[in-house]
């Protein structure tokens, strides 16, 4: 009965309803398209089950959110309390997936962005999507990399992000409740993907601005002495740096020989 349903849900998110539900069971009757004996029928059996269900809803999103996203959560707990940030941000969301935990990291940010200054929200948008990116990654799924005709390039799951200050020490900071003033306006650079070697992990790695050029370079459709003509520097720099990348784990396919 999807009246019930949606009584269910709403008890779920909180459980002080269903006192409400009991007094006044003809109003709820009318909004959920119940009879008025359906609503106290629910209450009184409901009650126990409903609570217990609750508080281990409540607590598991909550875990789930300080794993994925706790820069974000903490941002979040910063200018509101724990009561609205699980009706608005993780009660709406499937968080079992990474598409769910994906929407409840972007309410999380929303929120926090709502009663931010101004000068807050460049912070609060990097950290969203620090936190954002490797779900996008665990969410896809693995294809093979064909090896390019021409030159070097990154994995069909590789992601390269540039943030405008520096990301992942501040989302430090903000999980041990530090101040990060001094890391603002340092911008950073890093690639996210699949391991080459173990799918099931992501890897998150801090890359150079040199780097990330490079990396930036990678479509195949340039061979490693153009990119290294491309750049400036000698092509057995670029051909150890694709290296270093390749032993980290990060799929970069190289060029077929004739």
């Amino acid at each position: 009965m999807p009246g019930a349903q949606e009584l269910l849900a709403r008890a779920l998110a909180d459980p002080t309803l269903l006192d409400d539900a009991a007094a006044n069971p003809e109003e709820y009757a009318d909004r959920y398209g119940l009879t008025p004996a359906e609503v106290r029928r629910f209450c009184g059996s409901g009650r126990p089950g409903v609570s217990l269900s609750a508080d281990k809803t409540r607590a598991m999103k909550f875990l789930l959110a300080d794993g994925a996203a706790p820069g974000t959560l903490a941002l979040c707990r910063a200018v509101a309390d724990e009561d609205e940030i699980f009706t608005r941000c993780l009660l709406p969301a499937k968080m079992s997936s990474p598409a769910g935990l994906i929407s409840a990291i972007t309410r999380l940010g929303e929120l926090a962005s709502r009663s931010a200054a101004a000068g807050d929200v460049p912070v609060i948008r990097d950290i969203v999507r620090y936190e954002v990116l490797p779900q996008e990654v665990r969410g896809n799924s693995v294809r093979p990399t064909t090896a390019p005709a021409v030159g070097p390039s990154l994995g069909a799951d590789v992601r390269m992000a540039e943030f405008g200050c520096a990301v992942g020490q501040i989302r430090r900071r903000l999980i041990e409740k530090a101040a990060y003033e001094d890391l603002r306006e340092r911008p950073t650079y890093y690639v996210v993907a699949h391991a080459s070697v173990a799918p099931a992990r992501v890897l998150v790695h801090r890359v150079s601005r040199d780097l990330y050029r490079l990396l930036s370079l990678c479509d195949g459709s340039l061979p490693v002495h153009a990119l290294a003509e491309r750049l400036g520097a000698h092509t057995e720099s670029v051909e150890r740096a694709l290296a270093r990348v390749r032993a980290t784990g990060v799929d970069v396919a190289v060029a077929r020989r004739a």
